[in-house]
């Protein structure tokens, strides 16, 4: 055992792959459009002769969950998830509004 090197991980910045080249995050958000998409065409189907168009509605949930786990926020650099989560908290928060007299009122 003594003079075996066994080098240590070492943090670089970018999230660990975990299915083909998707994070684990990604993997789940596209698992979760790929399953509500398959319920809204089992359950929605639309009355077209092509089978194409039959089903095309049924990409948008895949759509907005694939923009949930690969697009970023350009501002802040967040998930759009994330970034949607953090506004909904800040739009939900408790006020507290207080009054002031203004200066010039008692004039």
């Amino acid at each position: 055992m003594y003079g075996q090197h066994h080098p240590l991980p070492f943090d670089t910045g970018q999230a660990e792959r975990i299915v083909w080249r998707f994070t684990a995050w990604q993997a789940a958000w596209l698992g979760l459009g790929l399953f509500l998409a398959y319920e809204l065409g089992r359950l929605a189907p639309l009355p077209f002769s092509n089978p194409y168009w039959r089903y095309a509605h049924a990409t948008v949930p895949l759509g907005v969950c694939a923009a949930f786990g690969f697009v970023d926020h350009y501002g802040t650099g967040l998930r759009l998830f994330d970034y949607f989560r953090s506004w909904l908290a800040f739009r939900r928060r408790p006020r507290v509004l207080v009054w002031r007299r203004d200066v010039h009122e008692g004039d």
